[in-house]
């Protein structure tokens, strides 16, 4: 059997409002994307291959998806236009090749239950709830999953070249036609649902999802129904749940308290803070209920930032003298290796305080063997170390980022501020988005000791570290 996805996008639909130009069948879901959940369904009704229909490019859609091998399902994504469901079968007539197709069709959750067939749970439906905004209330009540369910449900399910016009294993189609139903919906889910659909992480306990590489320090605590992505940094004294949703690669600094919200991935949380009932993605807090969208990039919420920032003031006055003292063992080391030559030079700009863009250089990393043992002795610090002698950038601060390519991720960092030494390098940590979370965290939290750590561990760090990110 084949499936169709057809990804209508329509115009100025609500997703738009909260989360910009995102994908919408890239939003989270209990963790996971929304088109994730399509393709779980095609995987129970015994799909093989699908071909997904999107009518805008999105390179990040595109490398989430790959070739579906990570679903055990071939998947082909293409472009395509607004069309009817006659005309999509007909124009992809040589994909379907007459054989039974299913066609899930629009913005919608697919509510299946993966353990239909072995045994139905007596729980088996989503709760009855009041969504209420400004403009109206409404009640949604979703009966429960039966056998009713196998019946095609048009417009969003069709089948064509089958025998019967049942489904494999029942769904029922759940719109989502604005932000307090999104929000609800994944509430619901997760109090109710969680054990019939296929859930992303490892439950140690029951309804507690945990990813990979997560850092819960002590006196953090994790109140079930709860689900915490991959390399999410959860820090002392803080509380996350009853029914919290937190994405990958997010920190919750210390003292805080999440319940009954939603984070979307690459979010930081700040110290001594609660959100009851909100969905915080990125610089936004969103109120789901009341309609209201908050954005942290204010002034009232820059005043920590600011004091933080004329707190490290003296620090940069000995930062001269300290890059001069470990850019000369490394022009040494440099000069010992000149024979072997060195790694491509790129120039970008980075913004400064002033509004402005300088000038810098910096290496370009790749697979190459001589180019990866030049990073891991830190010979690519060599130009950032001299830009720091020449008041272009700080000797600790934020990764480099080009102004002209990094736009929209330095819109949401107010204070960004180009360091040759970073909290994220550190770690180990290369990815854009990753970067930047770990950049506003150490914003928040630096002091004089951490820095000297963070100079202390940074060597060794890249001597030891495997560099998976090498540019081929």
């Amino acid at each position: 059997m084949k499936a169709i996805i057809y990804c209508s996008v329509p115009e100025n639909f609500w997703t738009k409002k909260y989360f910009g130009r995102a994908n919408q069948y890239m939003l989270p879901i209990l963790g996971k994307r929304l088109i994730e959940f399509y393709i779980d369904f095609c995987v129970l009704s015994n799909v093989s291959d699908i071909l997904i229909l999107h009518p805008e490019y999105d390179s990040d859609f595109e490398l989430f998806l790959g070739n579906g091998s990570k679903w055990g399902v071939n998947i082909k994504l293409s472009a395509c236009g607004e069309d009817s469901i006659d005309s999509i079968a007909a124009k992809n007539s040589g994909f379907i090749g007459g054989e039974p197709t299913l066609i899930l069709n629009g913005f919608f959750f697919p509510f299946y239950n993966k353990n239909y067939g072995n045994a139905l749970s007596a729980n088996d439906k989503i709760s009855e709830h009041v969504i209420a905004n400004k403009s109206k209330s409404k009640a949604l009540k979703i009966a429960d999953i039966s056998e009713k369910d196998l019946e095609i449900s048009q417009p969003h399910l069709h089948l064509i070249n089958a025998d019967s016009q049942k489904l494999a294993t029942p769904c029922r189609p759940i719109e989502i036609d604005g932000i307090a139903t999104y929000f609800n919906l994944n509430m619901d889910l997760l109090r109710e649902h969680t054990d019939n659909l296929f859930m992303r992480g490892y439950s140690a306990e029951s309804d507690a999802y945990l990813g990979m590489n997560d850092v819960i320090k002590t006196y953090a605590e994790i109140f079930p129904p709860v689900i915490i992505g991959d390399n999410v940094q959860i820090d002392s004294g803080s509380i996350v749940g009853e029914d919290a949703i937190v994405g990958d690669t997010s920190i919750i600094d210390m003292r805080s308290n999440i319940k009954k919200s939603i984070i979307f991935d690459h979010t930081y949380i700040g110290a001594d803070l609660d959100f009851d009932s909100k969905i915080i993605a990125g610089s936004r807090i969103i109120d789901p209920i009341n309609d209201i969208v908050l954005d942290t990039r204010d002034e009232h919420f820059s005043l920590a930032l600011r004091r933080n920032v004329v707190k490290n003031f003296i620090k940069r006055i000995c930062q001269i003298p300290l890059a001069i003292l470990i850019l000369l063992p490394l022009l040494l080391l440099r000069g010992g290796l000149f024979m072997f030559g060195t790694p491509a030079k790129r120039r970008l700009w980075i913004p400064t305080a002033s509004g402005n863009a300088v000038r810098v250089s910096e290496y370009v990393r790749s697979s190459k063997s001589r180019d990866v043992w030049f990073f891991k002795l830190s010979l690519d610090r060599i130009p950032k170390l001299i830009a720091v002698i020449g008041g272009k950038m700080s000797l600790i601060g934020d990764t480099l980022r080009d102004a002209r390519k990094d736009e929209e991720l330095l819109n949401r960092y107010k204070f960004y501020s180009a360091g040759a030494f970073t909290y994220a390098d550190s770690l180990g940590h290369l990815d854009p988005n990753e970067t930047l979370i770990d950049d506003i965290y150490y914003r928040y939290n630096r002091t004089l000791r951490t820095d000297l750590q963070l100079l202390l561990c940074s060597f060794p760090v890249r001597l030891f570290h495997t560099d998976k990110n090498a540019e081929v």
